[in-house]
């Protein structure tokens, strides 16, 4: 069966989940993020008890060799084309992940991005041809990722191949009582997909992947600069969309932050969008005069310039 994801983190995620039974030892690093050192002591140790007990999730009957990550980023920038050519979104690769952004550090993260999507389409291929199972995870919250599940039911539209989807919910209560939001399919800890395929895994019918492929065209035709979840669904919207959020975290007039204050905060009003678009849209906004930027980024982070309103 193939699985797919529609990021790299969710691929990661499912493929460190796959094969593991019910107490399994738990491999890898812990670390502790914000916090005093007495927090992070306390946290860090009570992860440590927990690892020591065994895989806590439900098995997944499948390999990590089945996984492939479908990451298209089709909630950004034009998206016509798609059924000849990926020279689109190898472009949009290249806007987001310039290796000269102190974020790429010189690495060409977005031919490696271009790479691992060619990688999974020739896959999707292949599947389709044998009719081999599929199996889609995707997060409610997450456009990037319900818009790459209507382009993969608009490539399924009229196979007849064994087709499911496991879809995250926007929110979710643990049992300890905690409600949990998810931004996207990444955020789900490992263990806890097991349990989200057995209780959210639904078959994609041929009527069903026919009228999703209708939704994915009617986004195509209009083909907007960015698309977002609005009342539950993928819809386009113009460019300056999220813009709310940035002008939401930007200081007083005469006071100056990071650009990563303010990505963060908007991020936190966001869920399921990603920093890179919020990035360039406050270029275009010092561009056009509307935000002065007061330091450039040093080499230690991309988000480390500081800007201000004008």
């Amino acid at each position: 069966m193939l699985e797919i994801t529609f990021s790299e983190s969710a691929a990661g995620a499912l493929k460190y989940a796959m094969g593991r039974k019910p107490g399994d030892r738990m491999d890898g690093p812990i670390g502790v993020i914000a916090g005093s050192k007495k927090e992070q002591e306390t946290l860090l140790k009570k992860l440590e008890e927990k690892q020591k007990l065994g895989w806590p999730g439900e098995e997944i009957t499948s390999n990590a060799g089945n996984v492939s990550s479908l990451s298209l980023m089709l909630d950004i920038g034009n998206i016509s084309g798609l059924d000849s050519s990926l020279a689109g979104r190898e472009a949009l690769f290249h806007i987001l992940y310039d290796p000269e952004i102190p974020y790429c550090g010189g690495r060409d993260i977005a031919g490696q991005f271009f790479k691992t999507a060619q990688k999974a389409l020739a896959r999707l291929e292949q599947a389709i041809g044998e009719k081999e199972q599929i199996r889609a995870w995707f997060c409610a919250h997450c456009p990037g990722e319900i818009c790459g599940f209507l382009h993969l039911c608009h490539l399924l539209r009229g196979t007849d191949l064994p087709f499911s989807a496991v879809f995250l919910p926007a929110e979710e209560w643990q049992e300890d009582n905690t409600l949990v939001s998810y931004g996207g399919m990444g955020e789900i800890p490992p263990e806890r997909l097991g349990r989200l395929a057995r209780e959210r895994e639904n078959p994609v019918s041929p009527a069903q992947r026919t009228v999703y492929s209708t939704m994915w065209q009617l986004l195509v035709r209009e083909n907007a600069p960015l698309r977002a979840v609005v009342n539950g669904r993928a819809a386009n919207v113009p460019e300056d969309f999220y813009d709310f959020a940035l002008f939401a975290n930007l200081p007083r007039a005469g006071k100056e932050c990071t650009t990563g204050q303010v990505i963060g905060k908007a991020l936190g009003m966001l869920p399921g969008v990603g920093d890179r678009w919020l990035a360039l849209r406050l270029e275009k906004l010092a561009e056009s005069g509307v935000i002065e930027i007061t330091a450039q980024p040093n080499q230690d982070h991309i988000y480390s310039g500081k800007l201000r309103r004008k």
